[in-house]
């Protein structure tokens, strides 16, 4: 439990920079830019477990083509409208906003997988 614990701090710290950095980035540079810079960088940090052989791909074709919208949907569309946001707002109130999904996510799961939950996971 203490591991679950470690690994949910460490994820609020990694966001709550991730936004600090972002909206510093945003002072200096453009939005496409500071997108460019992140995406870069992002893939040259995930590239190195690979390159070293630490960690071993194997795809086909038909793996690529089935996880490819995925791919780029989420992180370009999340993080493009991340970085706009943060040109009009705090990062901040970029963190108390971030800090609702889980509260949309279970009224969501609710909804449109009729997922049950009980009332002390409600409360928290």
């Amino acid at each position: 439990i203490q591991k679950a614990y470690l690994a949910a701090v460490l994820n609020a710290l990694i966001v709550g920079l991730s936004f600090l950095f972002v909206k510093v980035a945003l002072a200096i540079s453009d939005l496409l830019d500071t997108l460019a810079h992140r995406f870069t960088l992002s893939f040259l940090a995930a590239s190195i477990p690979v390159l070293l052989g630490w960690v071993r791909l194997r795809t086909t074709l038909r793996d690529i083509v089935s996880f490819l919208p995925v791919a780029l949907f989420y992180p370009v569309i999340f993080f493009a409208l991340q970085a706009f946001g943060l040109v009009y707002t705090s990062s901040s109130e970029a963190g108390i906003i971030q800090a609702t999904v889980p509260i949309f996510t279970m009224i969501l799961a609710a909804y449109f997988l009729k997922e049950y939950t009980n009332g002390m996971q409600k409360v928290f």
